[in-house]
């Protein structure tokens, strides 16, 4: 019995040297790992990215921040920012950092500071600037920097409003929206547009010509006519005594008008300074317009009423306005215009709009002429005002474009509406009919 009590205290002594001993194992391991790792100073920046459009050829400086958080084992540590351009292109980019291009630590309060970095971007370029960060401490050693935000990119891109191409020509293909009866796509539209500069010494200048021609289909419309007045001969009955029978009335009906319009334009443009920016040129134009409208005019339902029988002498060429259920019409416009242009361009799109006014000569239908036995459209000539406004905005990429103008003639008070929905062709990359377009500001 006393053996067996002498057995159990060894065992539980031999028990609390084993678990001391492991407790010592467990907390050397633990230091040692402690003494493994190494501190790391904490900084970041406020925004690790960044896309700023600059202008080519011109210095510019970005601002951003650094925080750099309380930590009294690094007091009076350093950081320092460094910045590089991706690909090492500091022969035609550079980059310049301030003098002062550090702050130290402060074991007792968080410290932010601004910096700026300067850089020169001499063509059209599209690249990244890194900007890090070092830790160095009292003695000048190296001193790792925690990772979380300690890096920055800035993508710069570089917008060519101030440096223009010297020429643009764009393919419009697509067709034309008729809203008449719904949304329907209606016939081919086509349009190009020839945008080059009058170079002055070899330099560009602000003066530009501006051509651009094509063919276009106006939105429909139909409307109620009431008490339009008619006359028409009566047909297979002879002259008597040099006279001629008509049929004479009003009639009311449902009109349908379609137009289809072929135009050129060409104008003399200057622009002004003063309002080019990077996303926008402003132009003042004179110039010379020409447009056919072919007019397809339809009459439906029609209902004749007041109707009467009319003895009218007989003349070679006798005036008539018979009822014609279905008529093909052309009207010719010339004339001078005044206007301005506007062009605006971001990442995503390219829009040009125009406004103009104008005096010129239209060539119009007039009446029908019985001669003998013929029915003839005869045209009249007249002075006309002429008002446009138009708007066309290219998505760059992938090169749709969706356009839409008002025109209003006076003083027959006619006023069309056109839409239209295109892909747009830069001439220069005519491999691609749905590449990205080329415009006249980068």
């Amino acid at each position: 019995m006393i053996t067996n009590i002498q057995a159990m205290r060894k065992l539980k002594i031999y028990c609390r040297i084993a678990l001391y001993v492991c407790a010592l194992l467990i907390n050397g391991n633990a230091r040692g790992s402690n003494l493994q790792e190494t501190p790391k100073l904490r900084a970041y920046f406020a925004i690790t990215e960044e896309t700023i459009h600059v202008e080519a050829n011109e210095a510019h400086f970005h601002t951003f921040t650094i925080t750099v958080p309380a930590q009294e084992k690094f007091h009076e540590s350093k950081v320092k920012v460094s910045a590089f351009f991706e690909h090492n292109e500091l022969d035609k980019h550079k980059i310049y950092m301030p003098i002062n291009d550090s702050l130290l630590v402060n074991g007792s309060h968080e410290v932010i500071r601004e910096f700026e970095v300067g850089f020169l971007v001499d063509k059209c370029f599209e690249g990244i600037i890194h900007i890090t960060l070092m830790g160095i401490d009292k003695d000048g050693s190296i001193v790792n920097i925690d990772p979380y935000n300690s890096k920055k990119t800035i993508t710069i891109k570089v917008d060519n409003a101030l440096n223009p191409k010297e020429t643009e020509f764009i393919l419009f293909t697509g067709t034309n929206l008729d809203f008449f009866d719904g949304i329907k796509a209606k016939e081919l539209y086509f349009m190009g547009t020839y945008l080059f500069n009058l170079q002055k010494n070899n330099q560009p200048s602000n003066h530009w010509f501006h051509i651009y021609f094509g063919r276009n289909r106006f939105i429909s419309s139909r409307d109620t006519i009431l008490d339009i007045p008619f006359s028409s001969p009566i047909l297979n009955q002879p002259l008597h005594d040099s006279l001629l029978f008509l049929h004479r009335g009003f009639y009311n009906g449902e009109r349908e008008t379609t137009t289809n319009n072929t135009f050129f334009n060409i104008d003399f443009l200057i622009e002004f300074d003063a309002f080019k920016s990077n996303y926008q040129r402003f132009f003042l134009s004179l110039g010379y317009g020409f447009s056919m409208l072919s007019i397809d005019r339809r009459v439906r339902n029609i209902e004749i009423f007041s109707q009467d029988t009319l003895s009218v002498p007989f003349e070679p060429r006798i005036r008539i306005n018979p009822i014609v259920p279905k008529l093909q019409l052309n009207e010719i416009n010339n004339r001078l215009e005044f206007g301005v242009m506007h062009v605006q361009r971001n990442d995503k799109f390219y829009i040009k709009t125009q406004v103009k006014v104008g005096y010129g000569i239209n060539n119009y239908p007039d009446s029908f002429r019985l001669n003998s036995i013929d029915d003839n459209l005869t045209y009249a000539t007249r002075g006309c005002l002429f008002f446009r406004i138009g708007m066309n905005a290219i998505i760059l990429n992938p090169g749709l474009a969706f356009g839409v103008e008002i025109v209003t003639l006076s003083p027959s008070q006619q006023q069309f509406v056109n839409a239209t929905l295109s892909s747009a062709l830069d001439v220069s990359k005519i491999g691609a009919l749905f590449s990205k377009t080329n415009p006249l500001i980068e």
